[in-house]
């Protein structure tokens, strides 16, 4: 047989069988040399590889055989079994090359973000207990990177964000400052997200625009920055809470770049400004919030916790807005406040004792709210307190005692308040005006008032204050003639009853300028005497039996600018220079409105003082024409003179064109502003 170009015979009998040979396999059970078969590159040597399974013990006898029918075949399928052989090698190495470099990378990756993530933990000395305690987890190991609560990447070592989604903000070193010296309701509200401390910390962290330039990442170690980041919070946090983008006008700077001592409303102080703060020099270039003043700017909502934060706050003015809900306790640590102004707004709930711990506070205003329940007895305890306005709330019960000897002002008119008046009040140094109109008291006015520095004396709508009458059915507050202060005195709708005092006014209420006695049962003549007292600016006798005449003597009410008769039972004429020695047309030099309107008077209108405004003379029994020296009253604007005699209007009364012209449907007025 001829052998092939570039390869070698091997006689093989034809009818010889050979097995299969497997390349990557040794039979170390076959060691005689005897049975080698000869190498195909080199029939002079033998392949100690391959073997005649005849030779071998009968372990090896059952394999696989085949019949090859010539040499070159053999040749060509070792060649070829020998070439795959290298190529699943080839394959092999390269696999586990790739497994290698993936394996290599991923390592490298794991230490980068483990060592990153151990940078954050690090920034902070501590977290708080309950938040280290949750981070342990079961096995309590709580520098293990696995047990890490941050949500993807952490920051750029910077404060700030890279995105928002993928690290918590309690997590950044402003959130962890947070938690780590603000109140329990701030580290609980930065948990929820969406509420407006939340915000406010998102607004700080992430904003580049508005905040990139205060340095907060380095306020753990620099105070004035911790300052300035605490202030900062708690506007922005107050601004959400109040809704501030509805805030009508809207405020100004707020939310932007510049410092928060330029968004309006806020007025700043430093340390070292004030006596309280004079040996803290570290502090002297640190900004604090002294004053808020943000009045009817529509702002809604409850005041947050945060207020708290203004530590250095000395005036709240938000008045005549929709604050709402109950004051927050934190109000209560800013132990430098003056003036607390939340006049007119919708806050609810009962009054905190804890006022009392304001000892630098001269003014509280909560007037116009929902507040209900007692006044505390505490709030005596406000040792600098000068005035208080509880008006037009819910309040019941009696009132306190006493109050602080240095209270000049108390407003709890519209009320529910019940029981009498303390005594205490009287010996009160300061006290000057007293105001308890429309509530329920009862008692009367005590005798000791005669000795207090009461100036303005507000008792009006009190329907039971005066019941205990005598046996005449008369009942008059004399001790109110000893009051030597008293500038005004309203005791309207009270239940005085009887006749009215004459007095002596060379001596008594010498500097009384105000006295409303409207809506009792007085009766009888007013005494002359009484237009004698000429320190009277309003005099108010409306809604009583009042009968007889005018007296004369109230045109030497030279600075009376209001008189109000109305609804008795007067009679005779209006004074003038026929029937009486003296008119009232040459007096009353300041007055402007004159109410007499639903008496019984009689005659023809007189020449009336030039300086009025408005004249009620409606519901008489006046009668003839209207004077023509009426158009002598330029100041003019109000003139009624309905249900009464009189028949005509000069064409010049139409020719001032008042404002409010009434003479009634039954009379031919073409000028008059009836709607008949």
């Amino acid at each position: 047989m001829e052998a092939h170009e570039g390869e070698q015979d091997i006689l093989v009998p034809q009818e010889q069988k050979i097995e299969v040979i497997d390349e990557d396999k040794h039979y170390n059970n076959c060691d005689d040399s005897s049975h080698l078969v000869a190498n195909r590159n080199n029939p002079d040597e033998k392949d100690p590889t391959l073997m005649r399974p005849q030779d071998c013990d009968e372990e090896n006898a059952g394999m696989d055989e085949i019949e090859v029918p010539n040499s070159s075949v053999l040749v060509r399928m070792n060649y070829r079994e020998k070439k795959g052989s290298r190529k699943k090698k080839r394959v092999k190495y390269a696999m586990l090359l790739v497994i290698c470099i993936f394996m290599i990378v991923g390592v490298c990756l794991g230490s980068v973000l483990w060592i990153r993530a151990g940078k954050s933990n690090n920034n902070t000395n501590a977290r708080n207990p309950q938040e280290a305690q949750a981070d342990k987890g079961d096995d309590n190991d709580s520098t293990d990177p696995n047990n890490s609560t941050d949500i993807g990447s952490d920051t750029d070592g910077t404060g700030v964000i890279n995105d928002k989604n993928t690290i918590r903000l309690v997590d950044t070193p402003a959130g962890r400052y947070v938690q780590e010296n603000f109140g329990q309701a701030t580290r609980d509200a930065l948990e929820l997200e969406g509420s407006p401390a939340y915000d406010a910390l998102a607004w700080i962290i992430n904003d580049d625009v508005a905040n990139a330039n205060y340095g907060f990442e380095n306020m753990i170690n620099d105070t004035d920055t911790a300052i300035a980041f605490q202030q900062r919070f708690a506007a922005a946090t107050f601004y959400n809470t109040h809704n501030g983008t509805d805030w009508n006008p809207e405020g100004v700077n707020w939310m932007s770049e510049k410092d928060i001592c330029e968004w309006e409303g806020l007025t700043c102080g430093r340390f070292g400004d004030t006596d309280v703060f004079r040996n803290l020099s570290d502090f002297k270039g640190a900004p604090f919030v002294t004053k808020i003043d943000l009045r009817n700017k529509n702002l809604a909502g409850p005041l947050p916790a945060e207020i708290g934060l203004f530590t250095e706050l000395k005036e709240l003015i938000l008045t005549s807005n929709w604050i709402s809900g109950t004051l927050p306790m934190q109000l209560f640590s800013l132990a430098n406040l003056e003036a607390i102004d939340l006049y007119d707004n919708n806050l609810s709930g009962e009054l905190p004792t804890e006022f009392s711990n304001l000892n630098e506070l001269t003014g509280l205003y909560l007037g116009m709210n929902q507040f209900e329940g007692p006044i505390p007895n505490e709030w005596a305890q406000m040792g600098k307190i000068q005035q208080i306005w509880l008006n037009s709330n819910k309040l019941t019960g009696v009132l306190p005692t006493t109050f602080s000897n240095t209270l000049e002002e108390i407003d709890l008119r519209n009320n529910q308040i019940g029981g009498p008046l303390p005594v205490g009040y009287a010996s009160m140094p300061k006290l000057a005006i007293l105001n308890l109109e429309n509530n329920s008291l009862t008692g009367g006015i005590p005798d000791v008032f005669a000795d207090s520095v009461l100036k303005e004396l507000y008792l009006g709508s009190n329907s039971d204050l005066f019941t205990d009458v005598d046996e005449n059915g008369n009942f008059f507050p004399m001790v109110i003639f000893n009051m030597e202060y008293i500038e005004v005195l309203k005791l309207d709708g009270c239940g005085i009853a009887g006749r009215l005092p004459s007095l002596d006014y060379n001596t008594q209420l010498t500097n009384l300028r105000v006295l409303n006695l409207d809506n009792n049962k007085l009766i009888g003549n007013i005494p002359a005497p009484w237009g004698r007292v000429g320190s009277l600016v309003g005099l108010h006798m409306a809604n009583n039996n009042f009968m007889w005449n005018l007296p004369w003597t109230f045109r030497n009410l030279g600075s009376l600018t209001e008189l109000d008769l109305s609804q008795n039972s007067l009679t005779g004429q209006i004074p003038n220079g026929v029937n009486f020695d003296r008119d009232w047309g040459s007096g009353f030099g300041s007055l402007q409105i004159m109410k007499l309107d639903g008496n019984q008077l009689i005659g023809q209108i007189p020449p009336l003082p030039p300086t009025l405004v408005e004249i009620y003379l409606n519901d008489n029994k006046l009668q003839g024409p209207i004077p023509g020296s009426l158009v002598k009253l330029t100041a003019l604007e109000t003139f009624t003179f309905q249900n009464n005699l009189i028949q005509n209007v000069p064409e010049e009364i139409c020719q001032m064109n008042l404002g409010s012209l009434i003479g009634g449907c039954d009379l031919d007025c073409p000028c008059c502003t009836d709607t008949c």
